[in-house]
């Protein structure tokens, strides 16, 4: 069984869709496009790297309520993690920054530059 932390970074792929769309529907998908929209103002060409933990967010989610719902064999603690890492993922400016963010803790490995 994946960790919560591995399992977001499988999800940490691009999520294609239209973001241009005048009505999407109630779900978290399109709550992470109503988001997008507040924090860019609609200029969706213009970088916006906070956008991006936007995403975070919505994969904690995804995985929390869908890829691994209760009982589906995780320690609490490993859930605790991911809720609190969803919570956390909105106030990062950055993807940058979320890396560094506890969940994350020894995943990363340094290599000597050549």
């Amino acid at each position: 069984m994946q960790s919560p932390a591995q399992m977001l970074a499988v999800y940490m792929q691009p999520i294609a869709a239209n973001a241009d769309s005048p009505s999407l529907p109630a779900r978290p998908q399109a709550d992470t496009y109503r988001r997008m929209l507040k924090l860019t103002r609609g200029a969706w060409a213009s970088p916006f790297p906070a956008t991006n933990t936007l995403w975070l967010h919505y994969m904690a989610d995804i995985i929390l309520t869908s890829k691994a719902p209760a009982g589906a064999g995780w320690r609490a603690e490993e859930r605790r993690a991911l809720r609190d890492f969803r919570r956390r993922a909105l106030a990062y400016g950055s993807c940058q920054e979320a890396i560094w963010d506890e969940l994350f803790e020894g995943l990363w490995v340094a290599q000597a530059a050549e």
